[in-house]
């Protein structure tokens, strides 16, 4: 569930350890190199996967989707609008300049009405890697 804040040597040094739970405290650790502060950022990042899979799950757990992927890393949106065949989940306050936007469209699918997948844009980058940034130093808040 670490995927979308771990590096792809990270990753795949835990899909290869035979200690998973042993692996996973230790990726945590290295993050901080502080057990109490690596404590809160295991509680906070688990708090958003609970979140995404309680919102989002369908077909799959909501974590695996692109809507819990942005939910987990970026956090809550302050506003969302719905469409017919869309989401568009803004973040940054009113005032700000730096408001970004994530749309989600509607895909059919057999399995539910309620398929969405990202419009990933690579004017995106910039704030993504920096909300990802601030989850290995501990820092993000929602």
């Amino acid at each position: 569930m670490v995927v979308y804040i771990s590096t792809r040597r990270e990753h795949e040094a835990l899909l290869k350890a035979e200690d998973k739970k042993k692996a996973l405290d230790q990726y945590w650790f290295n993050l901080t190199r502080d057990a109490e502060e690596a404590k809160k950022i295991i509680a906070e990042y688990f708090r958003q996967v609970e979140f995404a899979n309680i919102l989002f799950t369908d077909f799959k757990e909501g974590w695996k989707t692109d809507r819990g992927m942005v939910y987990i890393v970026m956090g809550p949106p302050n506003e969302v609008l719905f469409y017919e065949n869309a989401e568009v989940w803004s973040y940054g306050s009113v005032n700000s300049n730096s408001k970004i936007s994530f749309t989600f469209a509607r895909v059919k699918n057999i399995l539910t009405p309620n398929h969405y997948v990202l419009n990933r844009s690579r004017a995106l980058q910039p704030e993504w890697f920096n909300s990802i940034t601030l989850w290995r130093s501990g820092k993000m808040a929602f």
